[in-house]
Order: C-alpha cells, then structure tokens, then sequence
C-alpha cells in the first residue's frame, strides 16, 4: 500500500476577491512525492498572495504566477525535502 503522492487544493475567494480562485494540482513523484507535493502547493499559495495582492483581477499576471514557480522551486531546492 503507497501513500497517495497527489495533491489539490481550491482557494475561492483567492485575497478576498470573489472574482478569484486559485486552483492547484501536484502530482508528487518518487520518494517523497507527497511532501513535495504539499510543499509546493504550500508555497505556491503564499507567493502568489504576497506577489498579487493589491493586484487588480484584469492585470497581467504573467510575471508574478511565473515568479511564484521559479521561487517555489527554489525554495524546494533549497529544504530538507529537495
């Protein structure tokens, strides 16, 4: 019997925005793949509040979704479970 590696979370109103919702899916690979999984999800969430709050729902959000991966995965790198 295998731990379920696989995460999901639902996020509506995304920063108190009823016009928002963040939606994320991992699927955790390898040995650890379901604290990856959590991590990353975790971690996606908090970035993407801090880099879009204040945003308005209409604006680009290119730059700070991208930016809230790459810091993710960073941070990944970066812990005990990376």
């Amino acid at each position: 019997d295998k731990v379920s590696q696989d995460r999901g979370v639902v996020c509506y109103p995304f920063l108190n925005d009823p016009r928002q919702l963040f939606l994320a899916v991992c699927d955790g690979h390898g040995d650890s793949g379901e604290l990856v999984a959590d991590f990353v999800i975790k971690s996606l969430l908090s970035r993407l509040s801090e880099l879009l709050s204040g945003k308005a729902a209409s604006a680009n959000l290119t730059v700070p979704i991208k930016k809230a991966f790459v810091e993710a995965n960073d941070s990944l790198k970066d812990s005990a479970i990376g």
